[in-house]
């Protein structure tokens, strides 16, 4: 047996043995074919599933900030508020939707996620948007309750919880969705077969697990909440935290919009285009580096009796962590650490030595947002490609800047650092953007 394990921390932290916390990727074969899909096809495909994800940037955006600005009016005893007399002559007047940040985020991110996971049969589907969206934050909800109940009271306690039954509402309802799908998709795939036709493919998370798995028996719905539970919240939390450190920048704003512009005129929509977004991919890294998900990562569970060589003795049950948020505001690693340089990271790309971990899927001992060795966020590099290209519409379509007194402290809760759910920001349409981002 290993001296520690790192997937039963998760499993014991998050009760997968109990009815409704499947979707953690429960089992080991699940969760294998999670990891799997995330590693080899998903990140293979990252060049191909650019155009879709751009579409459904789109129209997820469109779907919840409008093609038109409408429904809140600065009132002229809040136009203090605004960062400069530009944005006040701008504003004077001017129609504004405001909006809970952190729920429009949500939306956005599991929309577009969902068109690369199930692609286009379920990615518009409000009921399933429904559940990847409020399931991941059940999950954990309910997680932390259960973990007060006495472990030998918890196979008889859940039953009577409210919130653990709501998890099972939504195990439920996500069968009725994705098992018809994935059911119809095999026989489509043999009918073909056995008629000598091409087979079809759909380029979606469904079809890379059944391909990954190669006709051993898994749970596609477990996985898909796995993937879910792990992509829609962690992914939504840093692209809040970009949208807000950018609302009160305008200079970088213009600068970032120079940049996407200038990139895709030259390239378009590919792979080269999201790596050439040099100071966004640097600016984004360093809004994580200031505010990540989890102030600590590697989480492990001591098994067997350990002694480490300096002399520190663990026993078995006991739990370690790295204190990864301490690397990243650490003066000794980082100039001036506490304050946000977007341009920290273009340096380091810039500097020989430096230029490997610079990017933002980059990790190493001083920035370990995404975790770090083997049990790194295999994920990274599709999330980094997703928020890029939302930002990018964002910048190009829309203006926007913090509500009056909105409260945009980051929530502890244990050893995460969640955006403030009551954040509020206004959004505006800009009327003569540099270019329809939609046509590129």
């Amino acid at each position: 047996m290993p001296i520690v394990l790192a997937n039963f921390s998760s499993s014991h932290d998050f009760h997968e043995h109990i009815p409704g916390f499947e979707g953690m990727a429960s089992g080991v074969k699940n969760h294998k074919v999670l990891v799997a899909v995330t590693r080899r096809p998903l990140t293979k495909a990252l060049t191909k599933i650019i155009e879709p994800v751009v579409q459904e940037s789109n129209h997820a955006l469109l779907t919840n900030l409008g093609k038109t600005s409408s429904t809140y009016i600065i009132p002229h005893d809040e136009q203090c508020c605004l960062s400069n007399s530009t944005d006040l002559a701008n504003a004077a007047g001017a129609e504004w939707k405001a909006l809970n940040l952190k729920e429009t985020m949500m939306d956005v991110i599991a929309r577009v996620s969902s068109r690369v996971f199930l692609g286009e049969d379920l990615c518009r589907n409000e009921e399933w948007l429904h559940i990847t969206k409020t399931y991941a934050v059940a999950v954990f909800r309910e997680a932390s309750k259960m973990n007060i109940v006495p472990w030998v009271l918890r196979p008889l306690v859940h039953w009577f919880i409210p919130g653990v039954q709501e998890l099972r509402d939504y195990m439920t309802k996500a069968r009725s969705l994705i098992t018809p799908l994935v059911e119809k998709r095999r026989q489509l795939k043999a009918e073909a077969a056995a008629r000598g036709e091409p087979v079809p493919r759909f380029d979606d998370c469904i079809e890379w697990a059944d391909e990954e798995t190669n006709g051993e028996l898994y749970d596609p719905v477990l996985v898909q909440l796995g993937m879910s539970v792990a992509a829609i919240d962690t992914t939504t939390d840093l692209l809040s935290r970009v949208v807000l450190d950018l609302a009160s920048r305008p200079e970088l704003v213009e600068e970032l919009r120079a940049e996407v512009t200038s990139v895709l005129r030259a390239d378009g929509w590919k792979k080269t285009a999201l790596y050439n977004m040099r100071l966004m991919d640097s600016a984004i890294k360093e809004s994580q580096r200031l505010k990540p998900l989890m102030s600590v990562t590697m989480r492990r569970l001591v098994m067997a009796p350990l002694k480490l060589s300096n002399g520190v003795e663990f026993r078995p049950g006991d739990r370690l962590e790295v204190d990864s948020w301490g690397s990243m505001l650490d003066p000794a690693i980082h100039e001036d650490p506490k304050t946000y340089d977007p341009r920290r990271f273009l340096r380091w790309r810039e500097t020989p030595g430096l230029e490997a971990r610079s990017h933002l899927v980059s990790t190493s001992t001083e920035h370990m947002a995404f975790g770090y060795g083997e049990h790194a966020c295999p994920g990274r590099f599709f999330a980094a490609n997703e928020i890029k290209i939302i930002i990018s519409h964002l910048l190009l379509q829309y203006d926007w800047k913090l509500a009056p007194g909105t409260d945009t402290m980051p929530v502890a809760h244990g050893f995460a650092l969640h955006s403030n759910a009551a954040t509020q920001v206004l959004f505006r349409r800009r009327p003569n953007p540099e270019f329809d981002i939609s046509l590129v």
